[in-house]
């Protein structure tokens, strides 16, 4: 039969005294109790020896509380820089580990010292207690887990880039904005610029030519006519370009991965539809189909940044 000792015992054996028994029976509570309030008699003594607090002497005013004279600002203690800690302590002990913001509207009631919110922030974040103990309130939004794909020509995300603009050194302007085609597995990509499609509009009033010279009216229909140029992102655009660049030089995927842009509605769908292609649209909350033209791990041409 196994005999089993109490903690009792167990302690005594060990030679330890009735303080370090009541220690192990109640946890941290030595620690405990050498957490004091200040005293009025210790703050007026404090504030004797403070160079700083006399410095500013003629700023507060004195007081009698608790038959002893005291510095005060604004009917509040003046605290010195030596018990600011003691003070902060005791508080946020005895208040059961508050944040820093209901610790100093609490400390403000009674007590004032310049840069009380940094050092009671700084007391706060310091807390071992409140670190280890207390939840976080911050919620991150996490992304689910990348769809990893490793067969090579299986699917296909298509996405648009830009629009982007590069000045030359000629003082020259270049607008492009494409549309990127990448395979996923291997990270072979196409690129395809889209074109820009130019319209013109007249809107010159007759009433007002009329009256005008014919000078002043050749400035009108010039001012008048404008061109308006746009990048041609529709759906029939987009399908064309997706079917001319890979559909038609590559094996064919199963599915395709894309947004949910305008331009890959209608005629994209009717052209995935039409290969017997699976079509997978993403969400906000799951974007698979932003993939970048870089580096990928499970690639075999991974390690060369320009693939």
């Amino acid at each position: 039969m196994i005999q089993t000792k109490c903690w009792c015992e167990t302690k005594q054996s060990h030679k330890n005294s009735k303080d370090e028994i009541l220690n192990y029976v109640f946890a941290h509570r030595k620690d405990d109790d050498e957490i004091f309030p200040l005293t009025v008699e210790e703050i007026a003594l404090a504030q004797k020896k403070d160079k700083s607090v006399q410095k500013d002497k003629l700023a507060y005013e004195r007081k009698l509380v608790e038959n002893t004279y005291v510095l005060c600002k604004d009917g509040r203690l003046v605290i010195p820089n030596k018990l600011q800690y003691r003070a902060i302590a005791w508080y946020h002990h005895y208040l059961q580990h508050p944040g820093h913001g209901r610790l100093e509207e609490t400390l403000k009631q009674a007590m004032y010292w310049t840069d009380m919110r940094l050092s009671i922030r700084q007391f706060v974040k310091q807390c071992k207690s409140c670190q280890v103990n207390k939840r976080s309130k911050h919620s991150y939004g996490k992304l689910p887990p990348k769809l990893v794909l490793k067969i090579p020509w299986e699917a296909l995300c298509v996405d648009l880039i830009g629009p982007y603009t590069i000045k030359g050194k000629d003082g020259s302007v270049i607008d492009f904005m494409c549309l990127t085609m990448i395979d996923p597995a291997s990270s072979w990509f196409e690129i395809a610029e889209l074109p820009v499609v130019e319209i013109n509009r007249a809107g010159t009033d007759r009433k007002t030519t009329t009256k005008v010279g014919r000078a002043d009216r050749n400035a009108l229909e010039a001012i008048s006519k404008t061109k308006e140029a746009y990048f041609d992102k529709s759906s029939f655009m987009i399908s064309n370009l997706v079917n001319k660049c890979w559909f038609s030089r590559y094996p064919r995927c199963k599915y395709v991965i894309y947004d949910n842009g305008s331009e890959f509605k209608l005629h994209f769908e009717d052209l995935c539809d039409s290969y017997g292609l699976k079509r997978e649209p993403t969400s906000i909350r799951n974007p698979q189909a932003e993939c970048y033209i870089g580096t990928d791990p499970s690639s075999p041409n991974g390690d060369d940044p320009n693939f």
